[in-house]
């Protein structure tokens, strides 16, 4: 069992058309390295468990949401930082979280 705490500095969009699996992918990326991955899946249909992926080698951590999800997950890559994806193979629990305690109100009054 493994736990990944992957920081990521940037991130890549894709938003699917056509018969594939997921209807969008983040891709995320720290120093150019990629980092791990978000899936998105129907509303309607099975999400797939969190897991590794390793499409270069190195295993990542993969999450996997609901389509009705990617708007709040965007929101937090546009407005947040740092960020890490986090990852417990032991119970599948995986998430998209802020490395550092945020304030309270910090965008009041912008």
């Amino acid at each position: 069992m493994a736990q990944y705490t992957n920081g990521f500095d940037s991130y890549q969009v894709f938003y699917y058309s056509g018969p594939t699996q997921f209807l969008a992918v983040i891709q995320v990326y720290a120093s150019g390295v990629f980092n791990g991955r978000i899936g998105f899946y129907p509303d309607a249909g099975p999400v797939i468990p969190n897991g590794e992926i390793q499409p270069t080698g190195v295993k990542v951590p993969a999450i996997n949401y609901p389509i009705s999800h990617f708007d709040a997950v965007m929101g937090i890559l546009r407005f947040e930082k740092p960020l890490y994806i986090f990852l417990d193979t032991g119970t599948g629990v995986g998430f998209l979280g802020t490395a550092q305690p945020e304030p309270v109100g910090e965008q009041e009054g912008k």
